[in-house]
Protein backbone atom coordinates (compact mmCIF):
# COMPACT_ATOMS: atom_id res chain seq x y z
CA UNK A 1 0.00 0.00 0.00
CA UNK A 2 1.62 3.26 -0.92
CA UNK A 3 1.91 5.94 1.68
CA UNK A 4 -0.65 8.96 1.71
CA UNK A 5 1.18 12.16 0.67
CA UNK A 6 0.10 15.39 2.87
CA UNK A 7 0.67 18.97 2.81
CA UNK A 8 3.89 18.20 4.58
CA UNK A 9 5.14 16.29 1.72
CA UNK A 10 3.17 18.38 -1.14
CA UNK A 11 4.97 21.61 -0.17
CA UNK A 12 8.67 20.55 -0.40
CA UNK A 13 7.67 19.31 -3.83
CA UNK A 14 6.61 21.66 -5.05
CA UNK A 15 8.43 24.20 -3.99
CA UNK A 16 11.24 21.97 -5.86
CA UNK A 17 9.23 21.52 -8.91
CA UNK A 18 8.73 25.63 -9.08
CA UNK A 19 13.15 26.35 -9.09
CA UNK A 20 13.50 23.37 -11.48
CA UNK A 21 10.91 24.96 -14.00
CA UNK A 22 12.44 28.20 -13.71
CA UNK A 23 15.77 26.73 -14.86
CA UNK A 24 14.31 25.44 -18.28
CA UNK A 25 13.49 29.23 -19.30
CA UNK A 26 15.41 31.13 -21.70
CA UNK A 27 16.14 34.17 -23.66
CA UNK A 28 14.99 37.58 -22.61
CA UNK A 29 12.59 35.93 -19.92
CA UNK A 30 16.38 34.63 -17.85
CA UNK A 31 16.79 37.09 -14.97
CA UNK A 32 12.89 36.94 -14.31
CA UNK A 33 13.35 32.74 -14.14
CA UNK A 34 16.51 33.18 -11.73
CA UNK A 35 14.41 35.44 -9.23
CA UNK A 36 11.93 33.33 -9.42
CA UNK A 37 14.19 30.31 -8.88
CA UNK A 38 15.89 32.31 -6.54
CA UNK A 39 12.24 32.73 -4.27
CA UNK A 40 11.48 29.55 -4.89
CA UNK A 41 14.93 27.47 -2.94
CA UNK A 42 14.24 30.49 -0.48
CA UNK A 43 10.91 29.31 0.56
CA UNK A 44 12.40 25.72 1.09
CA UNK A 45 14.20 26.72 3.61
CA UNK A 46 11.36 28.68 4.97
CA UNK A 47 9.31 25.86 4.69
CA UNK A 48 11.32 24.11 6.82
CA UNK A 49 11.49 26.37 9.71
CA UNK A 50 7.70 25.86 9.45
CA UNK A 51 7.67 22.68 9.45
CA UNK A 52 10.16 22.30 12.34
CA UNK A 53 7.53 24.75 14.39
CA UNK A 54 4.83 22.73 13.54
CA UNK A 55 6.95 19.33 14.47
CA UNK A 56 7.66 21.46 17.75
CA UNK A 57 4.41 22.27 18.72
CA UNK A 58 2.91 18.93 18.09
CA UNK A 59 5.72 17.61 20.57
CA UNK A 60 4.88 20.17 23.38
CA UNK A 61 1.32 19.12 23.02
CA UNK A 62 2.00 15.27 23.47
CA UNK A 63 4.23 16.52 26.75
CA UNK A 64 1.72 18.41 27.62
CA UNK A 65 -1.13 14.89 27.53
CA UNK A 66 1.74 13.13 29.27
CA UNK A 67 2.81 15.46 31.97
CA UNK A 68 -0.67 16.35 32.72
CA UNK A 69 -1.68 12.62 33.18
CA UNK A 70 1.24 11.94 35.39
CA UNK A 71 0.10 15.09 37.02
CA UNK A 72 -2.95 13.64 38.33
CA UNK A 73 -1.94 10.03 39.20
CA UNK A 74 -2.29 9.35 42.42
CA UNK A 75 1.31 7.60 42.86
CA UNK A 76 4.73 9.06 42.18
CA UNK A 77 5.84 8.47 38.51
CA UNK A 78 7.51 5.40 37.74
CA UNK A 79 11.07 5.69 35.74
CA UNK A 80 9.57 4.49 32.80
CA UNK A 81 7.05 7.31 32.49
CA UNK A 82 9.38 9.67 33.07
CA UNK A 83 11.95 8.91 30.53
CA UNK A 84 9.03 9.17 28.04
CA UNK A 85 8.25 12.50 29.36
CA UNK A 86 11.65 13.29 28.90
CA UNK A 87 12.17 11.68 25.35
CA UNK A 88 9.09 14.14 24.70
CA UNK A 89 10.62 17.36 26.25
CA UNK A 90 14.06 16.38 24.50
CA UNK A 91 12.37 16.18 21.11
CA UNK A 92 10.05 19.09 21.01
CA UNK A 93 13.15 21.14 22.26
CA UNK A 94 15.54 20.03 19.68
CA UNK A 95 12.41 20.81 16.91
CA UNK A 96 12.01 24.59 18.33
CA UNK A 97 15.82 25.35 18.71
CA UNK A 98 16.35 24.38 14.90
CA UNK A 99 13.82 26.98 14.26
CA UNK A 100 15.51 29.23 16.02
CA UNK A 101 18.74 28.71 14.14
CA UNK A 102 17.23 28.81 10.76
CA UNK A 103 14.70 31.83 11.75
CA UNK A 104 17.65 33.61 13.44
CA UNK A 105 19.73 34.29 10.05
CA UNK A 106 16.49 34.94 7.78
CA UNK A 107 16.13 38.83 6.62
CA UNK A 108 12.43 38.41 6.72
CA UNK A 109 12.47 37.88 10.30
CA UNK A 110 14.14 41.28 11.26
CA UNK A 111 10.17 42.34 11.39
CA UNK A 112 9.54 39.31 13.46
CA UNK A 113 12.22 39.73 16.22
CA UNK A 114 9.70 40.11 18.81
CA UNK A 115 7.92 37.10 18.21
CA UNK A 116 11.12 35.23 17.92
CA UNK A 117 12.44 36.57 21.19
CA UNK A 118 9.15 36.10 23.21
CA UNK A 119 9.35 32.11 22.18
CA UNK A 120 13.27 32.08 23.09
CA UNK A 121 11.86 33.51 26.70
CA UNK A 122 9.07 31.07 26.96
CA UNK A 123 11.15 28.21 26.35
CA UNK A 124 13.73 29.29 29.26
CA UNK A 125 10.45 29.89 31.74
CA UNK A 126 8.87 26.36 30.23
CA UNK A 127 12.15 24.64 31.44
CA UNK A 128 12.37 26.74 34.85
CA UNK A 129 8.82 25.18 34.91
CA UNK A 130 10.08 21.33 34.27
CA UNK A 131 12.60 21.05 37.03
CA UNK A 132 9.03 22.09 39.70
CA UNK A 133 7.02 19.47 37.67
CA UNK A 134 9.84 17.05 38.12
CA UNK A 135 10.06 17.49 42.07
CA UNK A 136 6.08 17.22 41.45
CA UNK A 137 6.37 13.91 40.06
CA UNK A 138 9.04 11.88 42.39
CA UNK A 139 6.12 12.57 44.99
CA UNK A 140 2.37 10.82 45.60
CA UNK A 141 -0.79 13.18 44.64
CA UNK A 142 -1.51 14.44 47.94
CA UNK A 143 2.08 16.07 48.56
CA UNK A 144 2.26 17.62 45.21
CA UNK A 145 1.68 21.66 45.13
CA UNK A 146 -1.57 23.08 43.56
CA UNK A 147 -0.09 25.56 41.57
CA UNK A 148 2.29 22.86 39.45
CA UNK A 149 -0.58 20.18 39.03
CA UNK A 150 -2.84 22.43 38.05
CA UNK A 151 -0.62 25.16 36.27
CA UNK A 152 1.65 23.40 34.36
CA UNK A 153 -0.98 22.26 31.18
CA UNK A 154 -1.86 26.57 31.15
CA UNK A 155 1.84 27.26 31.48
CA UNK A 156 2.91 24.67 27.97
CA UNK A 157 -0.27 25.95 26.60
CA UNK A 158 0.90 29.49 26.77
CA UNK A 159 4.40 28.31 25.44
CA UNK A 160 2.73 26.78 22.43
CA UNK A 161 0.86 29.56 21.67
CA UNK A 162 4.34 31.44 21.38
CA UNK A 163 5.61 28.86 19.09
CA UNK A 164 2.46 29.03 17.07
CA UNK A 165 2.36 33.08 17.27
CA UNK A 166 6.07 32.48 15.54
CA UNK A 167 4.91 30.27 13.03
CA UNK A 168 2.47 32.61 11.67
CA UNK A 169 4.58 35.45 11.93
CA UNK A 170 6.87 33.55 9.22
CA UNK A 171 4.53 32.46 7.12
CA UNK A 172 3.46 36.21 6.90
CA UNK A 173 6.43 37.91 6.37
CA UNK A 174 7.95 35.46 3.89
CA UNK A 175 5.41 34.90 1.10
CA UNK A 176 5.04 31.76 -0.83
CA UNK A 177 6.17 32.42 -4.50
CA UNK A 178 2.67 30.96 -6.04
CA UNK A 179 -0.92 31.09 -5.22
CA UNK A 180 -0.86 27.53 -5.43
CA UNK A 181 1.91 27.27 -2.43
CA UNK A 182 -0.33 30.06 -0.44
CA UNK A 183 -3.19 27.70 -0.23
CA UNK A 184 -1.18 24.81 1.08
CA UNK A 185 0.31 27.41 3.31
CA UNK A 186 -3.28 27.96 4.51
CA UNK A 187 -4.57 24.70 4.76
CA UNK A 188 -1.37 23.60 6.70
CA UNK A 189 -2.36 26.40 9.31
CA UNK A 190 -5.99 24.99 9.49
CA UNK A 191 -4.77 21.38 10.62
CA UNK A 192 -2.32 22.90 12.81
CA UNK A 193 -5.08 25.34 14.74
CA UNK A 194 -6.87 21.71 14.68
CA UNK A 195 -4.52 19.73 15.93
CA UNK A 196 -3.52 22.16 18.88
CA UNK A 197 -7.27 22.42 19.62
CA UNK A 198 -7.52 18.50 20.00
CA UNK A 199 -4.58 18.52 21.79
CA UNK A 200 -6.42 21.22 24.45
CA UNK A 201 -9.53 19.37 24.75
CA UNK A 202 -7.05 15.84 25.39
CA UNK A 203 -4.84 17.58 28.39
CA UNK A 204 -8.33 18.75 29.53
CA UNK A 205 -10.34 15.32 29.51
CA UNK A 206 -7.21 13.60 31.43
CA UNK A 207 -7.21 16.02 34.08
CA UNK A 208 -10.41 15.52 34.79
CA UNK A 209 -10.65 12.48 34.65
CA UNK A 210 -8.86 12.03 38.17
CA UNK A 211 -11.55 14.24 39.17
CA UNK A 212 -14.42 12.70 38.62
CA UNK A 213 -17.61 14.51 37.29
CA UNK A 214 -16.76 17.89 35.66
CA UNK A 215 -18.34 21.31 36.62
CA UNK A 216 -19.76 23.27 34.10
CA UNK A 217 -17.03 25.43 33.11
CA UNK A 218 -15.00 22.51 32.70
CA UNK A 219 -17.78 21.55 30.18
CA UNK A 220 -17.87 24.95 28.44
CA UNK A 221 -14.12 24.93 28.09
CA UNK A 222 -13.85 21.66 26.53
CA UNK A 223 -16.74 22.48 24.10
CA UNK A 224 -15.04 25.79 23.45
CA UNK A 225 -11.82 23.53 22.09
CA UNK A 226 -13.90 21.38 20.02
CA UNK A 227 -15.61 24.02 18.40
CA UNK A 228 -12.59 25.45 17.21
CA UNK A 229 -11.52 21.92 15.91
CA UNK A 230 -14.76 21.36 14.08
CA UNK A 231 -14.45 25.24 12.69
CA UNK A 232 -10.97 24.99 11.27
CA UNK A 233 -11.97 21.64 10.08
CA UNK A 234 -14.86 23.11 8.15
CA UNK A 235 -12.40 25.40 6.08
CA UNK A 236 -10.51 22.42 5.18
CA UNK A 237 -13.35 20.65 3.51
CA UNK A 238 -13.82 23.57 1.92
CA UNK A 239 -10.62 23.81 0.14
CA UNK A 240 -10.65 20.16 -0.52
CA UNK A 241 -13.92 20.14 -2.42
CA UNK A 242 -11.31 22.12 -5.23
CA UNK A 243 -10.98 20.07 -8.60
CA UNK A 244 -7.38 20.61 -8.85
CA UNK A 245 -6.27 19.68 -5.25
CA UNK A 246 -3.83 17.18 -5.38
CA UNK A 247 -5.87 13.82 -4.90
CA UNK A 248 -3.37 12.32 -2.72
CA UNK A 249 -4.15 15.54 -0.33
CA UNK A 250 -7.88 14.64 -0.44
CA UNK A 251 -6.87 11.39 0.39
CA UNK A 252 -4.76 12.28 3.57
CA UNK A 253 -7.77 14.84 4.69
CA UNK A 254 -10.16 11.70 3.98
CA UNK A 255 -8.13 9.66 6.68
CA UNK A 256 -8.60 12.55 9.16
CA UNK A 257 -11.93 12.06 8.89
CA UNK A 258 -12.11 8.31 9.13
CA UNK A 259 -9.77 8.25 12.18
CA UNK A 260 -10.87 11.61 14.16
CA UNK A 261 -14.15 12.37 13.40
CA UNK A 262 -15.54 8.61 12.96
CA UNK A 263 -13.11 6.41 14.64
CA UNK A 264 -12.01 8.20 17.75
CA UNK A 265 -15.50 9.52 18.14
CA UNK A 266 -16.62 6.58 19.75
CA UNK A 267 -14.00 6.77 22.34
CA UNK A 268 -14.51 10.89 22.53
CA UNK A 269 -18.23 9.74 23.28
CA UNK A 270 -17.82 7.55 26.12
CA UNK A 271 -15.64 10.23 28.22
CA UNK A 272 -17.90 12.56 27.23
CA UNK A 273 -20.60 10.56 29.10
CA UNK A 274 -18.07 9.94 31.94
CA UNK A 275 -17.52 13.53 32.83
CA UNK A 276 -20.60 14.16 32.59
CA UNK A 277 -21.39 11.30 35.60
CA UNK A 278 -18.13 11.02 37.25
CA UNK A 279 -17.35 7.17 35.75
CA UNK A 280 -15.26 6.71 32.97
CA UNK A 281 -15.38 3.80 30.79
CA UNK A 282 -11.13 3.44 30.04
CA UNK A 283 -8.24 5.11 31.70
CA UNK A 284 -6.22 8.55 31.89
CA UNK A 285 -3.71 6.41 29.70
CA UNK A 286 -6.11 4.82 27.55
CA UNK A 287 -7.66 8.11 26.71
CA UNK A 288 -4.17 9.60 25.98
CA UNK A 289 -3.12 6.87 23.54
CA UNK A 290 -6.42 6.91 21.44
CA UNK A 291 -6.54 10.84 21.31
CA UNK A 292 -3.24 11.03 20.24
CA UNK A 293 -3.17 7.97 18.11
CA UNK A 294 -6.13 10.71 16.11
CA UNK A 295 -4.43 13.89 16.82
CA UNK A 296 -1.25 12.29 14.68
CA UNK A 297 -3.74 11.99 11.31
CA UNK A 298 -3.99 15.45 11.42
CA UNK A 299 -0.34 16.51 11.93
CA UNK A 300 0.42 14.27 9.46
CA UNK A 301 -1.93 15.59 6.79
Amino acid sequence: MSKVRSIRVLLPAAVSVLALLSVSTAGLQTYSAWNERSAANHFITVNRASELLLDAAGSFARERAQTTAALNSPLPTNTERRGEVSAQRSTADQALRGSFKILGEMPEMKAGRQALQDAEQSLRSLEAFRQRVDEALARPANERAGEITKGFAPAITAHIDKVSTLRSTLEVLATPPSADLMQLVQLRAMSAVMAEYAGRERALVVAQMGAGKASDDVIRLQARSRGQVELAWTTIKALRARSDLPPNLVAATSKVDEAFFKTFQTTREQIMRGMETGQYAITADEWVRSATVAIDTILQM
